[in-house]
């Protein structure tokens, strides 16, 4: 299920961060930004893809929430 506007509570002591479709993100572990094109709040992964989106095509990929070093303001 896909949802929008819903807090996600990350463990080992990171705080609540507010997860939507379209956000700017940074991955532990990586350098590039990539934006959140869907979510799945049950199952605690989202769909990501590179930002900017490259001029051949920004591949899409899951990753599970664990995986979100921060939130980027654009």
């Amino acid at each position: 299920m896909l949802l929008k506007n819903k807090n996600i509570t990350f463990k080992e002591g990171r705080s609540s961060i507010n997860l939507n479709l379209g956000k700017c993100i940074k991955l532990v572990d990586d350098e590039n930004v990539f934006q959140v094109i869907g979510i799945d709040y049950k199952q605690q992964k989202c769909w990501i893809r590179r930002w900017p989106l490259l001029a051949s095509g920004s591949p899409v990929f899951e990753i599970s929430f664990n995986q979100i070093a921060c939130l980027l303001k654009i």
